[in-house]
C-alpha cells in the first residue's frame, strides 16, 4: 500500500503510524510510504519512498529499511531514534526528507 503524506515544515517532525499484527515466521510484514513536495507529480518532484520490512526469525524480530529518492531529494533515516523491539516486533522508524 503506497500512502502519501504531505511534507511538514522544516525543523519539525512528521510521520505516520501503522497498527498491524506481528509478522509470521518466514513471512515478513512490509509497509511502504512516500513524502513529496508535489502530490500531483511525485516522480518529477522532491520525493522520498521508504519501504520497511519487519521479519520474525526464530522468535527474534528485525527490520530492514530501503528507500529511493526522486527529484534531488535527500532521504535519510534517523538511527538515533529508530528502533525495533526484538520480542514484540514493535518498531519506530524516524525518517527525514530535505
Amino acid at each position: 500500500m503506497l500512502t502519501h503524506y504531505p511534507p511538514v515544515p522544516h525543523f519539525t517532525f512528521g510521520g505516520f503510524q501503522i497498527n498491524s499484527a506481528a509478522p509470521f515466521p518466514g513471512s515478513p510484514a512490509i509497509h511502504q510510504y512516500y513524502w513529496t513536495v508535489d502530490p500531483f507529480n511525485p516522480a518529477n518532484a522532491k520525493t522520498c519512498l521508504w519501504q520497511i520490512e519487519v521479519s520474525d526469525v526464530g522468535g527474534s524480530c528485525s527490520a530492514q529499511v530501503r528507500f529511493s529518492t526522486f527529484g534531488g531529494a535527500i532521504c535519510t533515516i534517523d538511527t538515533t531514534y529508530s528502533y525495533i523491539e526484538p520480542t514484540t516486533c514493535e518498531a519506530l522508524i524516524v525518517t527525514d526528507m530535505q
